[in-house]
């Protein structure tokens, strides 16, 4: 899977979780894309990269899901991709 598809799957798997409405994405010029939402009325951040390892899929798997363990809600769904 190429990391643009990985990223897709992350974005709306972000979008799901957060509260209705508070989803949207920020870039700074030059630096990586982030996730930005509400989860539980606590507004938190995920970085997206655009440019990954070959790795990509495993590395950003294991850290939405450390990033999902964080998050306020009861029975966190895994991500797996």
């Amino acid at each position: 899977m190429k990391s643009a598809q990985v990223n897709r799957r992350i974005k709306h798997f972000l979008q799901d979780l957060s509260d209705p409405g508070t989803f949207h994405m920020r870039k700074k010029r030059g630096g990586h894309p982030i996730c930005v939402a509400s989860y539980g009325g606590q507004q938190r951040t995920f970085p997206l990269c655009w440019t990954p390892g070959g790795n990509y899929q495993v590395y950003a798997a294991r850290n939405l899901n450390r990033f999902v363990r964080t998050l306020p809600l009861e029975n966190p769904p895994r991500f797996v991709p």
